[in-house]
């Protein structure tokens, strides 16, 4: 009886010790696929996650999804570039698409999206350094715009269907 009991311990200390094994959060996950990069912001999606990053002096943005008892990393855009804004999108065709980028052009002290409609979606300007940005809306017809404080349009961008 001992011997069973003993041997019933040592099976669920090893089932146990092999379930948390195979258990990742959405930032082991991402480490895995991006070990050298700086999270900058999480951003909560239908479906999971969306992570802002940078790395090697690019910014970009991941899609985790739970998967089981962990995550998956589903995709990733990687964005470079010196022009007035860089931008990407993440979680392609879902309702709760995410625009991102960084500003490289000091005068820009905010950034918009302009649908055809009409409707103006502000971005989400992360601090201390208020370069990169994000936003969440629907693929459709708009203009990506960057404004200076008093107004001025520095930066026009056109999203066609």
């Amino acid at each position: 009886m001992r011997n069973y009991m003993m041997t019933t311990i040592i099976f669920m200390i090893a089932t146990l010790l092999l379930s948390a094994c195979g258990t990742k959060t959405y930032e082991e996950a991402f480490r895995d696929a991006h070990p050298n990069a700086e999270i900058l912001h999480e951003i909560k999606i239908q479906k999971g996650i969306v992570i802002l990053y940078s790395e090697n002096q690019n910014v970009g943005a991941t899609e985790l999804l739970p998967e089981g008892d962990g995550w998956n990393v589903i995709s990733s855009n990687n964005i470079g570039g010196n022009g007035v804004i860089s931008h990407g999108l993440i979680n392609k065709e879902a309702d709760d698409e995410i625009l991102f980028g960084r500003i490289n052009d000091g005068n820009i002290a905010k950034v918009q999206l302009m649908k055809e409609q009409g409707e103006v979606i502000e971005a989400t300007i992360l601090e201390p350094e208020k370069s990169i940005w994000y936003l969440k809306w629907r693929y459709d017809n708009a203009e990506l715009i960057g404004l200076s404080k008093d107004g001025t349009i520095f930066y026009k961008s056109t999203y066609r269907k």
